[in-house]
């Protein structure tokens, strides 16, 4: 069965010759699938993740910079009307280190690891994207988005419906007299 969809790279980046090192840089130009079970709240993703940049040896690790792209659809946060397709970028410059071999908890630098000589990029990918997707799109900046009772798109008509509305956890209040 054949498919539309690119050969693909792996998340892993070989850089035990770079641990050796210091002063070393390599580039680095991957596409690798989206992770599994990653999504952006209001956005469709592409089935493509590009990284593109260069790797540093350090004293302390390997240092990735470059950007991470990925195309998306997104939907308009008020009235869901369907943005025009773009990317989310992310410009990243991230240490990747060898685990601790330090006793005390304290002494342990979160962060992204060196494993067996191989960097796995799966979260910074989830990481990068995340921060720089837009957490409420909009389709303009007067959107009037949607009627929260008839759902009607407040953009191109408009409803009989209440404007008050009434949280129901206080609507009891209304049945409360009080002596003026």
């Amino acid at each position: 069965m054949a498919t539309d969809l690119p050969e693909l790279d792996s998340t892993t980046v070989e850089v035990s010759a770079l641990l050796d090192s210091p002063g070393a840089t390599r580039p680095v130009d991957l596409r690798v699938g989206v992770p599994k079970g990653f999504e952006i709240p209001l956005a469709t993703l592409g089935d493509v993740v590009t990284i593109s940049g260069q790797l540093d040896a350090l004293v302390d690790g390997v240092l990735l910079r470059g950007a991470v792209r990925v195309d998306a659809t997104t939907r308009c946060a008020l009235c869901l009307t369907e943005l025009t397709t773009d990317e989310i970028r992310a410009d990243v410059a991230e240490l990747f280190t060898e685990p601790s071999t330090a006793e005390e908890p304290e002494d342990v630098e979160e962060g992204y690891e060196v494993v067996d000589g191989t960097i796995d990029v799966d979260a910074l990918i989830r990481d990068a994207l995340a921060a720089a997707a837009d957490p409420s799109p909009r389709c303009r900046p007067d959107c009037a988005g949607l009627c929260p009772t008839c759902g009607i798109d407040r953009n191109t008509g408009s409803c009989a419906c209440s404007e008050e509305l009434i949280d129901d956890r206080w609507a009891v209040l209304e049945t409360l007299e009080l002596d003026t």
